[in-house]
């Protein structure tokens, strides 16, 4: 089993609670980051399911930000599972 450690910097935080953060991925000759903007919602969110995952075959937990269109600026989408 390998393990992957998940690191999120918060880089900016907005008055309408619209934050930039950076999330990065390592471990088992991995590497990545991505930046990105997400809602403050969104995050805490994320934390809690990722706290609660119990890491069964059934269950994941996504977070997505962005578009895959052509005109977006990214797409991000962490997917977590057994």
């Amino acid at each position: 089993m390998h393990t992957l450690r998940l690191t999120l910097d918060v880089l900016w935080l907005d008055s309408d609670e619209m934050l930039e953060i950076r999330l990065a991925m390592s471990g088992a000759g991995y590497a990545a980051y991505e930046e990105v903007y997400l809602n403050s919602d969104t995050v805490t969110l994320f934390a809690k399911q990722l706290t609660a995952f119990s890491g069964s075959a059934r269950e994941e937990v996504v977070l997505e930000a962005g578009s895959m269109e052509p005109n977006a600026y990214n797409w991000l989408r962490l997917h977590a599972h057994a």
